[in-house]
């Protein structure tokens, strides 16, 4: 069985959700079913999956940026979120209209490379390899592993490509 980081359970769970709105309980539900039909096992817990662990790891992608494109309403007991509609709504970003591009294939854990591209997604202009390794202190990522997947993804700028990686930067 595969075994997926709950933050990776998430970003799952909430694509799964599609158009349809949704409460971070519903994504706790969600992450339960697919444990308990063996899709998947997670890294922090096994086959148990815990609503504050998930409450937890939500408020983390939150905080990234990596729901920019989801409303957010309060019913009275809790949050709901519901992708924003297509029509109407611009975003003065230019790549965070984008679907994330987490690469299963790549050596770099999929919750890093999301962490990666909310760091990237919320703020402006170039910012350099040494700047999203500092964001991930403690995860043990070198710039040239962050510069090794921004090029895989086609988000470094050409005109820094050459400097050591550290100073390379992306958009």
């Amino acid at each position: 069985m595969k075994e997926i980081s709950i933050i990776t359970a998430i970003l799952l769970e909430i694509k799964n959700q599609g158009d349809d709105s949704f409460s971070i309980y519903n994504i706790t539900e969600a992450i339960r079913d697919s444990v308990g039909n063996q899709m998947y096992e997670l890294s922090e817990s096994g086959t148990s999956v815990y609503h504050d662990d998930v409450k937890k790891g939500f408020q983390e992608v939150y905080e990234n940026g990596l729901l920019e494109d989801y409303d957010t309403q309060a019913n009275g007991l809790y949050r709901e979120f519901k992708r924003k509609s297509a029509v109407g709504t611009q975003s003065v970003k230019p790549q965070s209209n984008q679907p994330l591009k987490l690469q299963q294939s790549s050596k770099m854990p999929l919750s890093i490379q999301a962490m990666i591209l909310g760091y990237i997604n919320n703020r402006s202009g170039l910012i350099t390899m040494k700047q999203i390794q500092s964001r991930l202190k403690g995860y043990g990522c070198t710039c040239e592993d962050i510069k090794d997947y921004l090029t895989s993804i086609g988000r470094i700028d050409s005109k820094t490509a050459h400097l050591p990686a550290s100073k390379v930067c992306c958009f």
